[in-house]
Formats: structure tokens, sequence, C-alpha cells
């Protein structure tokens, strides 16, 4: 997987911020807005497959996303209970790793283009993005 571009990263980021008012389940809301817009290209599997790649990725990047872990379905065992007993710091850090892989991954797999779409629709309301990000400028 290449790395991901400051682009990338950045539209990563702006993804994880439109949800920190949730806090500790700022990662949930956006997986599940992922999944959603996902499953129809790559079916639950799919997302399911790219999701436990990513978060095998992201915990050797963080240390306490590795206290969870993933069960059947996708589902995140024993992550929001840790999240909760992380700083404001180390959740946003945690997230934002798991979300860059995620996203990493999916662009590797579908494409730039692809990526950014999907992620439009799904944030279509809450996510204005900016018009001058080009897809060219998403990943290296």
């Amino acid at each position: 997987m290449r790395p991901m571009s400051p682009k990338a990263k950045e539209l990563a980021q702006r993804l994880i911020e439109s949800e920190t008012h949730t806090g500790p389940d700022s990662f949930l809301l956006i997986f599940e807005k992922l999944r959603t817009a996902l499953t129809s290209l790559v079916g639950n599997a799919g997302v399911e497959a790219l999701f436990s790649r990513a978060f095998a990725l992201a915990k050797v990047e963080v240390a306490w996303l590795g206290r969870g872990s993933i069960g059947a379905e996708g589902t995140l065992n024993r992550l929001r209970e840790v999240a909760f007993s992380q700083s404001p710091e180390q959740l946003l850090r945690g997230h934002a790793e798991l979300l860059n892989q995620f996203m990493g991954l999916l662009i590797t797999f579908i494409g730039e283009d692809l990526t950014v779409q999907i992620i439009q629709d799904a944030w279509i309301d809450s996510l204005p993005l900016p018009q001058n990000l080009s897809t060219e400028e998403i990943s290296e």
C-alpha cells in the first residue's frame, strides 16, 4: 500500500473532526457511514475485510488500539470501552490512524476518484469539501 498523500490525510482529518462532538464514538459513526456507502460496491464481507486489515495496520502504530479487537461481522469488540479510557489526544490519534489506514486501502483497491466520490456522498450534508481538492492530490 502506498503512503497517503498529505491531502488524503487532510481529508481523513476532516472526517474525524466532523464527528468529534461524539467523543469516543466518533470512529464508530464514521465507520458506519463508510460501511453504508461501500456495501453496495464491495459487499459486507469486503467492507469487513478492509476494516480488519486497516485495524491490523493501525494497531501497530497506536498501541491502545491493540487492546480492542475485530469480531464477527466487523464488530469492534472492546474498542469502544478502551476508547473511553484514552485522553482526547490519544483518542484522536488512534481514530486518525485507523481512518488513514482504511482510506489508504480503499484508495489502493478502488482508486482515488471513487474513494473521494464515496466520501463526498456519505458526508454531503456535514462535510463541505474544498472546491480545489483534486483527486490527483489525494494519493501520491
